[in-house]
């Protein structure tokens, strides 16, 4: 990233609710990317509303500020990370 603005896509789809413990772990892994220059944050997962509740509660507690969406299909989140400037290089049908 070279110091330079990025943007992610994280996909939750597989991913298990977490322990107290986690969230401690979550937190500092935000505040890391936020120091180095995270700008956009898309979240793509299938509605579950175990997994909402806790991400909402991880994002409205941390010091990131920096916009975050979340997506149920991944064309949107990269149509949206795209409108903000940051596209992949081959995003044409290319699967992540």
């Amino acid at each position: 990233m070279n110091g330079q603005p990025w943007a992610r896509m994280v996909f939750l789809d597989q991913w298990q609710l977490g322990t107290p413990d986690f969230e401690k772990v979550m937190k500092d892994l935000m505040s890391w990317c936020v120091s180095h220059q995270l700008k956009y944050t898309a979240y793509v997962f299938q509605p579950s509303h175990l997994r909402e509740h806790q991400l909402d509660k991880l994002i409205n507690q941390a010091s990131d500020t920096s916009p975050k969406k979340m997506f149920t299909h991944q064309q949107d989140a990269l149509d949206w990370l795209n409108s903000v400037g940051f596209a992949l290089p081959s995003q044409s049908n290319s699967k992540c």
